[in-house]
């Protein structure tokens, strides 16, 4: 039985240890329409990866008052070109994950998800691996690591700058919540 197979497809009830495979092709097709949200620690990777600020990545980037990556308007992913993803190596956890999921229960556990990949995907998906062997292939522990911490941050400290409530404003707001949070991260000791 493959994972796409399973009937945990569509649940996240997968944990690291269930049996799964993905070995990416890289035909793209899984790199257009979708609605991507990057986090803070992915706006830090990609606004780096592009020599650019924050502020500048924010504007330039995602969609007027979010953190939701731009589309072009044939719908492909801002950062795809026709050699490939242009980020790659500081690609958003999404596009690392895929076709998993996560989520993280009230006690930050993580359950995974293995979603359908898109129809024309030519991808390879099996069970001669394991969901850890795939997130180690695919580097996500600081991308884990980071958002359980901002989790922690937007569900446990009111007063704290990264909200909710900043997370849907203008994009010089949502960096200076950024620098705020950071700074708090430093004060505290945080990686």
């Amino acid at each position: 039985m493959t994972p796409q197979d399973d009937d945990l497809s569509l649940t996240f009830g997968l944990s690291t240890e269930s049996r799964f495979f993905f070995k990416c092709q890289r035909c793209s097709v899984c790199c257009s329409n979708k609605t991507i949200r990057v986090g803070p620690y992915e706006i830090l990777r990609l606004s780096r990866n592009l020599g650019i600020t924050t502020d500048a990545f924010l504007r330039t980037c995602c969609e007027d008052n979010s953190t939701i990556l731009r589309n072009r308007p044939d719908g492909r992913c801002i950062f795809l070109a026709s050699h490939g993803c242009d980020v790659h190596a500081d690609r958003p956890l999404v596009c690392r994950l895929y076709p998993l999921g996560v989520l993280w229960d009230t006690e930050g556990k993580e359950r995974f998800s293995n979603m359908p990949p898109h129809p024309d995907c030519l991808g390879y998906l099996g069970d001669e691996g394991t969901v850890a062997g795939y997130l180690a292939s695919q580097d996500v522990e600081p991308y884990l690591n980071y958002e359980k911490k901002y989790l922690a941050v937007l569900k446990n400290d009111k007063t704290n700058s990264l909200t909710q409530e900043n997370l849907g404003r203008s994009g010089t707001d949502f960096a200076e919540a950024l620098k705020s949070a950071l700074a708090d991260r430093d004060r505290q000791g945080l990686d």
